[in-house]
């Protein structure tokens, strides 16, 4: 299968249109049907960008495995899922900071391995609610805001957290660490 067979069949199984594609990636709707006749590809910056939409990671438009789509894939997480999800993620953090060999330093939500994070309660959390992979959210990951907002943060970019909550609590944790931020530039 070629990238617009792939293309073609996840917009599909996804209930998507060409129309909403384009506006996305803010181009015209011929480009996209030109993708999915084959008569011409997308630059390869537009790639992360549609596999963000799809919520699905760019593999998927080369490889040969099935991709299975669902309803709960295909709409972002509710509030009550992003709650939940933060509070995994924060229990997971306090667990890592109770290990006698976590880093002791004032920046510690900043010095975790990537590895780490992947206790068994948060990616059976993940595996549940979405169709996110610890490989998909490490492409995205953004480490800057500690541990619990980097993950949400990462999961807005992906289209997977797309409400007011999950927004809250990235702006909460950029509003907090801005103030550090800027003072470190200014010397």
């Amino acid at each position: 299968m070629n990238f617009n067979e792939h293309l073609l069949r996840i917009r599909k199984a996804s209930h998507q249109t060409q129309q909403a594609l384009a506006d996305y990636l803010n181009i015209s709707v011929q480009s996209v049907s030109k993708w999915e006749k084959g008569t011409a590809s997308p630059s390869i910056e537009y790639l992360p960008q549609i596999a963000r939409f799809f919520h699905c990671s760019v593999n998927a438009f080369f490889s040969e495995y099935e991709l299975q789509l669902t309803e709960k894939f295909a709409a972002p997480l509710d509030d009550k899922y992003v709650l939940a999800l933060y509070e995994e993620i924060l229990h997971q953090q306090n667990v890592l900071k109770s290990n006698p060999e976590w880093p002791d330093t004032e920046f510690v939500d900043n010095a975790y391995p990537f590895e780490s994070m992947f206790l068994p309660g948060l990616y059976e959390f993940l595996k549940t609610h979405t169709h996110v992979t610890a490989r998909d959210l490490q492409e995205n990951l953004f480490i800057g805001y500690g541990l619990a907002a980097d993950i949400i943060y990462a999961l807005v970019e992906m289209g997977i957290v797309d409400n007011k909550i999950g927004k809250e609590i990235v702006k909460e944790k950029i509003d907090l660490i801005l103030p550090y931020v800027n003072e470190n530039t200014k010397k």
